[in-house]
């Protein structure tokens, strides 16, 4: 989209490894200059950059700013902001409002807005309103990957295999190198009883993205799968060393006591 900020753009890809996909780099904001409660001229961009760093302070700011004209795009700093503070719901749902009113920001913002509100509903177990918030995002920008990829790791979440793989078939149909799309799919054909499928993708993942530990992660789990004990030890052996603290690299280590414990 031609109006990305870029630390948005990091932000949403935060939260998306956090919940272990790593799928979604949610598109917020534009830098549009307004006068703030922050005392002096400042841009959008630069509301998003203070919410990280220090939320308290700027939703409160973001606050006075929307009293004096801000809008929404006041609002949506005080969301972001929310974020930071830990209060993910109370931001979900100021996100949803945002991204389903055709009146206060522009297409590229609403899709945003809902797609991270999707993100923090499915990161906080709430599937049916994560389903909502993306299914709404692809009414907005029909036909977004995005969204669809956001549609399958709902349908994972419910562990609705067909969906899922619906959904990301339509994805790398039009983007076949997509490797989080790939790792996904091969979950979702390996939980459906589809290993050597699985296998497939998850080595096309691993060629399209060497470092994704969740992609090695899948790697092994298909190759269990299939018997092939040596290399599924060594795709989590893999995925333990790219991921030393995060989830895909925890439930590697998981697995490779499991094969410990079963000699």
């Amino acid at each position: 989209m031609a109006v990305t900020s870029q630390r948005s753009k990091r932000l949403s890809a935060r939260l998306a490894q956090t919940a272990a996909t790593a799928l979604i780099a949610a598109v917020l904001g534009v830098a549009l200059p307004a006068t703030t409660a922050f005392g002096q001229t400042q841009d959008y961009t630069s509301c998003l950059d203070q919410a990280i760093k220090a939320p308290a302070k700027t939703r409160e700011a973001a606050k006075r700013w929307g009293a004096l004209g801000g809008g929404d795009q006041a609002r949506h700093c005080a969301a972001i902001a929310l974020i930071h503070l830990g209060s993910e719901r109370l931001a979900a749902e100021e996100l949803t409002r945002l991204g389903s009113d055709p009146g206060g920001l522009g297409v590229e913002d609403r899709f945003g807005a809902l797609m991270l509100a999707g993100d923090l509903w499915l990161r906080n177990d709430r599937p049916k309103l994560a389903h909502a918030s993306f299914q709404r995002a692809d009414v907005l920008v029909p036909n977004s990957l995005v969204a669809d990829v956001g549609l399958a790791r709902v349908a994972a979440d419910q562990q609705n295999w067909p969906a899922a793989i619906s959904h990301l078939n339509k994805v790398i149909t039009e983007a076949p190198t997509n490797p989080e799309a790939l790792t996904l799919r091969a979950a979702a054909l390996r939980r459906s009883g589809d290993p050597k499928a699985a296998l497939r993708d998850a080595v096309s993942a691993v060629q399209f993205a060497p470092g994704a530990a969740l992609a090695w992660f899948e790697r092994g789990a298909a190759e269990m799968a299939l018997g092939a004990r040596d290399s599924a030890e060594l795709s989590w052996l893999r995925a333990a060393e790219l991921d030393p603290e995060g989830v895909p690299g925890d439930m590697a280590r998981v697995n490779l006591q499991k094969l410990v414990l079963a000699q």
